[in-house]
């Protein structure tokens, strides 16, 4: 999810466990209003009430990852075997993996 059109989360709508877990690199908790809204649309299509959680994610060193770190977190929680965090000093590395790969998919 974007905040404010200047900074990417991870939220995970977890209906197995009736979780939502939310992440943010820079260490943001979820504000109220967003809360509300994520509690109210969960329980409008589960009838269930549902807790928060925090979602593992990498701290953000600089002022532009976020959307790898957000992306990262949710792809670790989904296949945690396939995708590990993101280590903080990495992070330049992985964004040249991650442009490699849409390279790859536009010559393909």
């Amino acid at each position: 999810m974007n905040l404010d059109n200047k900074h990417w989360v991870a939220i995970v709508l977890d209906f197995e466990n009736s979780e939502i877990l939310y992440s943010d690199s820079m260490g943001g908790e979820p504000s109220k209003d967003l809360k509300e809204i994520l509690s109210w649309w969960t329980h409008i299509h589960s009838g269930r009430k549902f807790m928060y959680g925090e979602l593992e994610i990498t701290s953000q060193q600089d002022s532009l990852s976020c959307g790898l770190l957000a992306w990262n977190a949710l792809a670790h929680w989904s296949l945690p075997h396939k995708h590990v965090l993101i280590d903080a000093q990495e992070v330049d590395d992985a964004r040249l993996k991650v442009m490699l790969k849409v390279i790859d998919c536009h010559n393909d």
